[in-house]
């Protein structure tokens, strides 16, 4: 290879890596503004920009971290693991209960009930009426035999 073609690559590779040229030297703060920008406009990382860098360290830390306060990466698996299975029991129990308290809470069911409960008004007072005209029949009859009675005798 010539050194135009080790230049023209090495020129390609800066230009994919974002590295300006050597010619042109920008300032740091510049270039941070620069580099920001970049992650806000052409990455959408807004919200990763808006993070403090302390806190992204921490968090960094804990995720890195094999032993320590959290625990190693295969304790912190089987934490998540086991919420996991908590989780989908307590959901399961939830959804068991749900269901068994549906027809309870059925609107169509407290419906039928109300319904039923008129018929039930309407026929106790048809039966109230019905024993009253019993009544004053059995009256009128008695009232019959009465008379009959006293003309025989």
């Amino acid at each position: 290879m010539d050194i135009n073609q080790i230049e023209k690559r090495i020129a390609d590779i800066e230009e994919i890596l974002g590295i300006d040229d050597l010619i042109t030297t920008k300032s740091i703060p510049s270039q941070i503004e620069s580099l920001q920008s970049k992650l806000r406009d052409d990455c959408k990382a807004n919200l990763l920009m808006s993070i403090p860098v302390k806190k992204l360290e921490q968090l960094n830390k804990i995720a890195t971290e094999t032993a320590g306060p959290y625990g190693s990466l295969v304790d912190k698996v089987e934490s998540i693991k086991f919420a996991e299975n908590l989780i989908n029991e307590r959901a399961e129990r939830i959804k068991t209960f749900s269901e068994a308290l549906e027809p309870c809470l059925d609107t169509e069911l407290f419906g039928k009930v109300a319904e039923t409960y008129g018929d039930f008004q309407t026929l106790i007072s048809e039966r109230t009426m019905i024993n009253r005209r019993i009544t004053e029949k059995v009256l009128e009859l008695q009232k019959k035999i009465d008379l009959k009675t006293s003309s025989k005798a």
